[in-house]
């Protein structure tokens, strides 16, 4: 067997962090849909600020979604 040829065994984290990363992108996706901040800021903290509201946001609709009766949109959500 050559060398091009042989199995190489992915560290266990390595494989972890590719299975779950799937959550964390279609995240980020959907946060960029509706973005809180719709001009740069001047200041730093307050972009920090309102990112991480947003990821709040997505958080409470993911909940929302998970133990309501009927599921609503993310738009709907939002708004």
């Amino acid at each position: 067997m050559t060398k091009a040829e042989q199995e190489v065994q992915n560290p266990l984290a390595l494989t972890d962090y590719n299975n779950t990363m799937g959550d964390v992108d279609k995240a980020d996706q959907e946060i960029t849909f509706y973005p809180v901040v719709r001009k740069q800021q001047k200041r730093y903290y307050k972009k920090i600020f309102y990112h991480l509201a947003e990821q709040c946001l997505w958080n409470a609709y993911v909940l929302h979604k998970a133990y309501a009766e009927k599921a609503e949109t993310h738009a709907d959500f939002m708004w």
